[in-house]
This record gives C-alpha cells, sequence and structure tokens, in this order.
C-alpha cells in the first residue's frame, strides 16, 4: 500500500519463535514432530493448489506462534506455476536470472533444484518438508547416506517409509502432494502403534533401568572378587559401568547405543560368570553347599546372559525393520521358563540337600582307599539302621568325617579310622549312609602346595579341621603358621617371626589338606622350596603387659556358656565368647604390633566385646586402646621389658 508519500508491505505479526531457534533451545520429541508435520503439509498443500512452489523450506522459515499454529513464511524465491496447480511448469514470482539458478538451502533444496532449476515443481517442497521432518527427529540433517530415523531414535518404524520416500531424489518416486504425505502420517499417528509402537512395545525404559541395575550389581561382585584376584577384574568393573552406564544413559534415543550396552552387559556378566566358575574349581576346602549354590547363582546368571542377548536381537530386528522370529520367540522363552525352572530347580535341590540327599567332601583318608581324601560323595540322610562294613558320614569333634561301621554298642557305632584308633560316634551324630562317590580323588595328590601369590590383593586364610587354606599371606605369617602355636591372631600378624637380613618378606599361597602331622609336613615343603628352617629362641623386648585394672569389671565378663568363638570386626572391634583372656592380647599384638604378654593371672574363660576409635599414630591407638579397655574391661597395657620367645628364621646349611 501507499500512505503519505510512502510505500509499505503490511505482514501478519507471528507473536513466537522460528523452529530454528526451537531446534537450537532444545531436541523435539517425535510426538512434537508428529504434531508439526500435518499443519505444514496443509499449508502446503494450499499454496500447491494455487500454483504457487515455495523453494526454500528449511526451518529459519517455518513460525509456531504461542498458541501452537504453524505458519510457512518466506515467499521470496517461491515459483508460481500453469493455473491448474498440478502442472509441471509455470511462472516465476522470482526473477527469470534467479529461476536459471540453484535456488534454495543447500542441504534443505531438493536435487532439481540444483541440476534443473527451470524444470521446478511442487514435489520439490515434499523434498525439503522431508529433509526438515528428518531433523525434527533426529536432530540432525541427512546424509549422503541416508539412514532411516529409527535407526537413530525410538520411533515407530512405519515413519520410516514416510520420511525415506520424501527423500527420494527422483521426484517420481516422492510423494507426489502434501496431502498424501499428510495422509500417511496421520494413519500412523492414528492408529494404536504410534501410541505403542513396536521399539516402545520393548519397555525400553524398563531394559535401562535393568542394564544399569545389572551393571551396578556386576561391578560389586567384580569389586569384592578384585579383593582375591588382583586388580585387572577390578579395573574391567569400572570400565565397563562406565560405559554401558554412558551408553544407556547418555545416548537415551540411541537405539544403536541401548542395543550395543545390552550386549556389553552380557558380555560383562559371562566373565564374572567364568571368574566365580574358576574360583569355586580353584577351592577345594569350598564347603559342598557353597559350591552348589555358586554353581546355580552361576547358572542364572548365564540365563540372565542370554535374556539379555536375545533382548538385544529383538530390538536388532525393530532397528533393521525386520523382526526375525527367532530371536522373538527365543526371549519369551527365556522369560516365561528358563529363570523360572531355574529357580525350581534351586529350591528342588536345595530340599533335597537338606531332608534327603546331601554331598559331602572326604576330608581325611580314613575311608581310604574306597573313599580317599578330596572325594566328593553323596549321603542318603533317612539312613538310620547300619551293619558293620557300611560307609557312613558323621560329625565328632566339631567335624565332619567319613569312616566304616565296624560295630555298635549301647547306641554308640564303633567306626573305623585309617591311620588313627576307632572313634566312638553315638547315633545322633551320624548323618546318613553313603550311597554314591561321584567323584573320586587321586590317593596320589600331595598333601600340601606352595607357590609364591602373583595376582596381588590382601592376604586370606580359612581353615577346617583338616585343611588351611591361604593367600596372600607374608613370610613371617608362613613361617608362624608352619613352626609356632596354634594361635591365629600371633599367627596372621608375623610379629614374632625374625628373617635373615637377605631373605625379603614375600607373600605366598598355600593349602595344606588332611595331614595327621601338619606342621611337620608344611616345614617339610618349607625346606624343599625356600631353602628355610626357624628354632624358638628367647629375647630381650619391649613388650606390652595386660593386666587386671579393675577386677570388679573384668569378673563380670566371666562366661557362662561353653561356646568358644571370636570374631574380628574390622579395626577397632573386637568380640568373643567363652575364650581365655590370652587371646584378646593375641589380637591386640596383631593390632599394635608390638609383644604383648598375659599378666592377668586369670584362667577362667570370658566373653565380651573391646571397641575404640582406630587411630593412624600407634601412639594414638595405644592410648584409645587403654582407655577402652579399661572402661569396657577392667584391663590396661603396661610397658615393660622381658625375654620373648621369637621365631628366628635361617637359611638351611
Amino acid at each position: 500500500g501507499q500512505e503519505g508519500g510512502f510505500y509499505f508491505l503490511l505482514m501478519e505479526f507471528v507473536d513466537g519463535v522460528n523452529l530454528r531457534q526451537l531446534l537450537r533451545a532444545r531436541k523435539l520429541t517425535p510426538e512434537e514432530a508428529l504434531a508439526i508435520v500435518p499443519p505444514l503439509c496443509d499449508a502446503l498443500q494450499f499454496a500447491h493448489e494455487r500454483g504457487i512452489v515455495h523453494r526454500d523450506i528449511k526451518p529459519e522459515n517455518l513460525l509456531l506462534d504461542k498458541s501452537g499454529r504453524v505458519k510457512v513464511a518466506d515467499f521470496g524465491i517461491a515459483k508460481m506455476l500453469g493455473a491448474d496447480g498440478g502442472g509441471r511448469g509455470g511462472e516465476s514470482v522470482a526473477s527469470a536470472d534467479a529461476t536459471q539458478n540453484a535456488l534454495g538451502t543447500p542441504g534443505y533444496s531438493a536435487p532439481e533444484q540444483k541440476s534443473d532449476p527451470r524444470r521446478v515443481d511442487s514435489r520439490a517442497d515434499i523434498y525439503s518438508l522431508g529433509v526438515v521432518f528428518y531433523e525434527m527427529l533426529t536432530g540432525e540433517l541427512p546424509g549422503n547416506r541416508i539412514e532411516a530415523p529409527s535407526r537413530k531414535v525410538q520411533i515407530d518404524v512405519r515413519l520410516d517409509e514416510v520420511v525415506m520416500r520424501a527423500l527420494e531424489k527422483a521426484p517420481g518416486l516422492r510423494w507426489q502432494t502434501a496431502a498424501d504425505l499428510r495422509t500417511q502420517v496421520e494413519a500412523i499417528t492414528g492408529s494404536p502403534g504410534a501410541a505403542c509402537p513396536p521399539a516402545k512395545n520393548l519397555e525400553l525404559d524398563k531394559v535401562r533401568g535393568q542394564i544399569v541395575v545389572w551393571g551396578i550389581a556386576l561391578a560389586l561382585v567384580c569389586m569384592e572378587t578384585a579383593l582375591s584376584y588382583g586388580w585387572v577384574i577390578r579395573i574391567w568393573a569400572i570400565l565397563m559401568l562406565a560405559v554401558t552406564a554412558t551408553l544407556t544413559l547418555g545416548f537415551r534415543d540411541n537405539l544403536k547405543m541401548l542395543q550395543l550396552a545390552i550386549r556389553l552387559i552380557a558380555i560383562d556378566g559371562v566373565v564374572v560368570i567364568c571368574t566365580f566358575f574358576w574360583f569355586v574349581f580353584k577351592t577345594p576346602t569350598l564347603p559342598t553347599s557353597w559350591f552348589f549354590t555358586i554353581v546355580l547363582g552361576c547358572l542364572n546368571g548365564i540365563g540372565y546372559c542370554l535374556l539379555g542377548w536375545a533382548k538385544a536381537n529383538e530390538l536388532n530386528a525393530v532397528i533393521h525393520h525386520s523382526p526375525p522370529p527367532v530371536a522373538s520367540r527365543l526371549n519369551r522363552w527365556f522369560k516365561k521358563h528358563f529363570l523360572k525352572q531355574l529357580a525350581a530347580t534351586y529350591v528342588v535341590l536345595v530340599t533335597i540337600q537338606m531332608f534327603f540327599l546331601e554331598p559331602f567332601r572326604a576330608q581325611t583318608d580314613f575311608a581310604a582307599p574306597e573313599i580317599p581324601r578330596g572325594s566328593q560323595f553323596l549321603v542318603w540322610k533317612f539312613s538310620r539302621h547300619f551293619v558293620p562294613g557300611d560307609l557312613i558320614a558323621y560329625r565328632l569333634d566339631g567335624g565332619e568325617s567319613v569312616g566304616r561301621v565296624v560295630g555298635a554298642e549301647d547306641g554308640d557305632f564303633s567306626v573305623n579310622r585309617n591311620g588313627k584308633p576307632d572313634a566312638s560316634v553315638p547315633a545322633a551324630n551320624i548323618l546318613g549312609k553313603v550311597v554314591s562317590v561321584y567323584w573320586r580323588a587321586s590317593n596320589d595328590s600331595s598333601p600340601v602346595t606352595l607357590h609364591p601369590n602373583n595376582d596381588g590383593g590382601p592376604g586370606h586364610f580359612s581353615n577346617t579341621d583338616h585343611d588351611i587354606n591361604a593367600r596372600a599371606v607374608s613370610l613371617r605369617v608362613l613361617m608362624s603358621y608352619a613352626y609356632g602355636p596354634s594361635t591365629p591372631y600371633l599367627h596372621w600378624s608375623g610379629n614374632r617371626v625374625i628373617l635373615p637380613p637377605d631373605v625379603s618378606n614375600d607373600t605366598f599361597d598355600f593349602q595344606l589338606t588332611a595331614s595327621d602331622h601338619p606342621q611337620e609336613t608344611l616345614q617339610a615343603e618349607i625346606k624343599k622350596q625356600l631353602g628355610l628352617v626357624a628354632h624358638h629362641e628367647l629375647r630381650d623386648a619391649d613388650v606390652l603387659v595386660l593386666e587386671v585394672s579393675n577386677p570388679d569389671v573384668i569378673g563380670s565378663q566371666t562366661a557362662k556358656e561353653d561356646n568358644g568363638s571370636d570374631s574380628r570386626l574390622g579395626r577397632g572391634k573386637f568380640e568373643f565368647t567363652d575364650e581365655p583372656i590370652g587371646d584378646l592380647g593375641d589380637y591386640l599384638e596383631d593390632c599394635l604390633g608390638k609383644p604383648v604378654v598375659n599378666g592377668t593371672g586369670l584362667d577362667q574363660k570370658y566373653s565380651g566385646s573391646l571397641k575404640w576409635k582406630p587411630q593412624s599414630d600407634k601412639t594414638a591407638e595405644l592410648k584409645e586402646i587403654q582407655g577402652a579397655l579399661s572402661d569396657q574391661l577392667g584391663l590396661e597395657l603396661v610397658p615393660g621389658r622381658q625375654p620373648v620367645e621369637f621365631l628366628v628364621v635361617e637359611r638351611m646349611k
């Protein structure tokens, strides 16, 4: 128009933003993108029916007001077609020179706008709309080799055909009108599949949660396993958790990354399971019940890993638009049958073990040669009538053994034990009759194994009545076990062992199994492999003497039961039940690294606990212990100097 000598152009004010500003502010959800496309199609169809081709459809030219309405702007290089609106020629609103040149914005314009701008028609706008649609869904422009949107984000795979057809290079292969494209989009968004597309049917949010939880669980297991088997598995645990969590949560809408995370977590699970299988078969002193529990747990883990792999295959099928029935059936079978059957099998086996048939491991050669030491056998627990010659499992002196019945008298059974006097076993202590030896150990196995520790980690020690299994123990501790008294805490500290100057305090693994003379057997192996011997010698030393400071307090701790035990619950907490006071002194020597001598003169057994706040400085910790001893047990540590028996190690001559 014209007013006051000025020409003006009156345009509608759109109170909102263009699509480019919206895309820069945040990524659109698939639902938001699908809501924008139909009105765009309506606007383009309206223009095309009137013979107008926009030729520059891009996010900057698409406006959205505050109410969500979509408008197409900037018809500056639009082309006017013939009056029929559907022709493939016509005149351009732009100049003839502009028409002859490549028009539009690179990346959004149709191929024909560059190769033959004179022949551009309404289908060029369909191509540009396909580019905008692709960008709204994936957050990026299509490249030279266009990947389907569902391979990049979680959407209904049926939208792939709509978008990919709009992006065909040949105009004849595209949607021929904007109305056709809108009809296809609305057919998908208006169907049940759009509300719950195939990708969503996979319950991906639930899958993501399972990946993270399974990854954390595996990491914790690996960290615990690393306490005994070195730093490699620890690094593996941290790395796999970091990678899978990043792929799962950092690339939330990327189905390929989610698929990769599932496969990695399955591999991680297999590695952990193999580690535990190795642990089971490398630990001969492991109780049989624990053996079966770990094996069944590993089988359960394998099932979970296979389930995850099937889920990855199902996801892969969605990505490539051809769900394989084998993967789907395998996934459903695992869900419905395998895990349930595994749990049911575990319950049945535990029930059988508790009430009917229990596996045992022979800790001695008492029943050799039929059941050599280390053999695995089954015991029928319902048996209560035995005749001479029957092999039975029984409990005696706090341990479980196997032997042959030789007679019965007054309800007790006389049991033969090779190399030892016959034992009298009460009927109540008999566990059952041996019915099968399912794994027979070799008779020529060595009762002791000793070798240097190479995997690092803190020391570990476990023992039964017949076996000792130690890992990563120092040479001082090893010599203490071989030559010292049966005092666990003194053994573990190694404080009273003196090594030659040219012998380093290296770490070793050793296993001692069912020897009639365990210390002599271990001594012989040390001589053979290390060339070391030891003898006891009295030497003057600075000591701490444990004495009574308050008889009333310690008197109240006198044991009233006959069930001796003690437990070290971390540094600074020690509990003991029905134990001599010397046991407490040995524990304090282990903590303080200085000889502690029992000077209380107390012969009774006591029950109680000692707690203090651990300190990094030995002097400060001694002060804390002094206060705790006085307040909690009525005892004190008095510094002194007196002869102490040390174990002096020497090289063999």
